[in-house]
């Protein structure tokens, strides 16, 4: 009898991102940070960001300014795949909390420093 061993390879992704807010108030940056996952499948659960468990990323909180630009890693792990998407949480977007924003990157471009 043959036994079949599956093996996932796992990636830890860490992306830098911009926020900017865009409305007429101040905006909850948690908020933000936390309808954003990265998936690599469309159909599948959102790994959500981790940076807070690492000490050398400052977790990105507080509010926002109108006008505001602030910078934040988003750090989550995922399986290895020839593309991942970056995204807002389907669930926000159903609520209408958001808008739904899809950011496709290649393994190839993961990679590049």
């Amino acid at each position: 009898m043959k036994k079949l061993l599956m093996l996932t390879l796992i990636c830890l992704f860490s992306l830098t991102v911009l926020v900017a807010c865009g409305n007429d108030e101040d905006a909850q940056t948690e908020d933000v940070m936390f309808n954003l996952g990265l998936v690599t499948d469309l159909e599948g659960s959102d790994n959500t960001n981790a940076a807070a468990s690492f000490d050398s990323t400052e977790y990105f909180e507080g509010e926002i300014a109108p006008g505001e630009e602030r910078t934040a890693q988003f750090i989550a792990d995922t399986r290895t795949a020839e593309e991942y998407f970056f995204r807002t949480s389907p669930g926000s977007v159903a609520a209408g909390t958001q808008n739904e924003v899809i950011w496709t990157i290649t393994d190839e471009e993961a990679r590049k420093e």
